[in-house]
């Protein structure tokens, strides 16, 4: 299952309506509090993070998430703010995608997530995504 921490109801619905199309299940929650519980309760292979979310602290969500280490995570955030989307890449995100390069690519995000981390892939060359900016999509 894949988790979806955001409080913008247009977003969880764009991107419940694609999971919904693909067969892959997703469950939109609106507190960290929330996100921290469904983590530890189901089985969750992904992680899609708004950073646009109130008090979303990453340092603070990764200590209350059992088995993150299985989770693809994955964060998205408007391309203007370019400190915030560098700052979840610096925390440990798998991949920071600006709002436009998640709509554009939303069906491959979401099976990312939805296959979670493999054995021997990390966190370690989260990929950033921004205005003007490409991607190279993990294998």
């Amino acid at each position: 299952m894949v988790v979806l921490l955001t409080t913008d109801l247009l977003l969880a619905s764009r991107i419940q309506g694609a999971a919904s199309g693909a067969g892959i299940a997703l469950q939109t929650v609106l507190s960290v509090d929330q996100c921290a519980t469904t983590c530890g309760t189901e089985q969750v292979t992904g992680l899609l993070l708004d950073l646009e979310h109130p008090g979303l602290n990453l340092s603070e969500l990764w200590q209350r998430i059992p088995r993150r280490e299985q989770c693809w995570v994955v964060a998205t955030g408007p391309h203007v703010q370019t400190e915030r989307l560098a700052a979840a890449r610096t925390a440990g995100c798998d991949e920071v995608l600006s709002r436009g390069r998640l709509d554009r690519d939303l069906s491959d995000v979401l099976f990312r997530l939805s296959r979670g981390r493999t054995p021997g892939e990390g966190g370690t060359e989260a990929t950033s995504v921004g205005a003007g900016q490409s991607s190279s999509s993990p294998g």
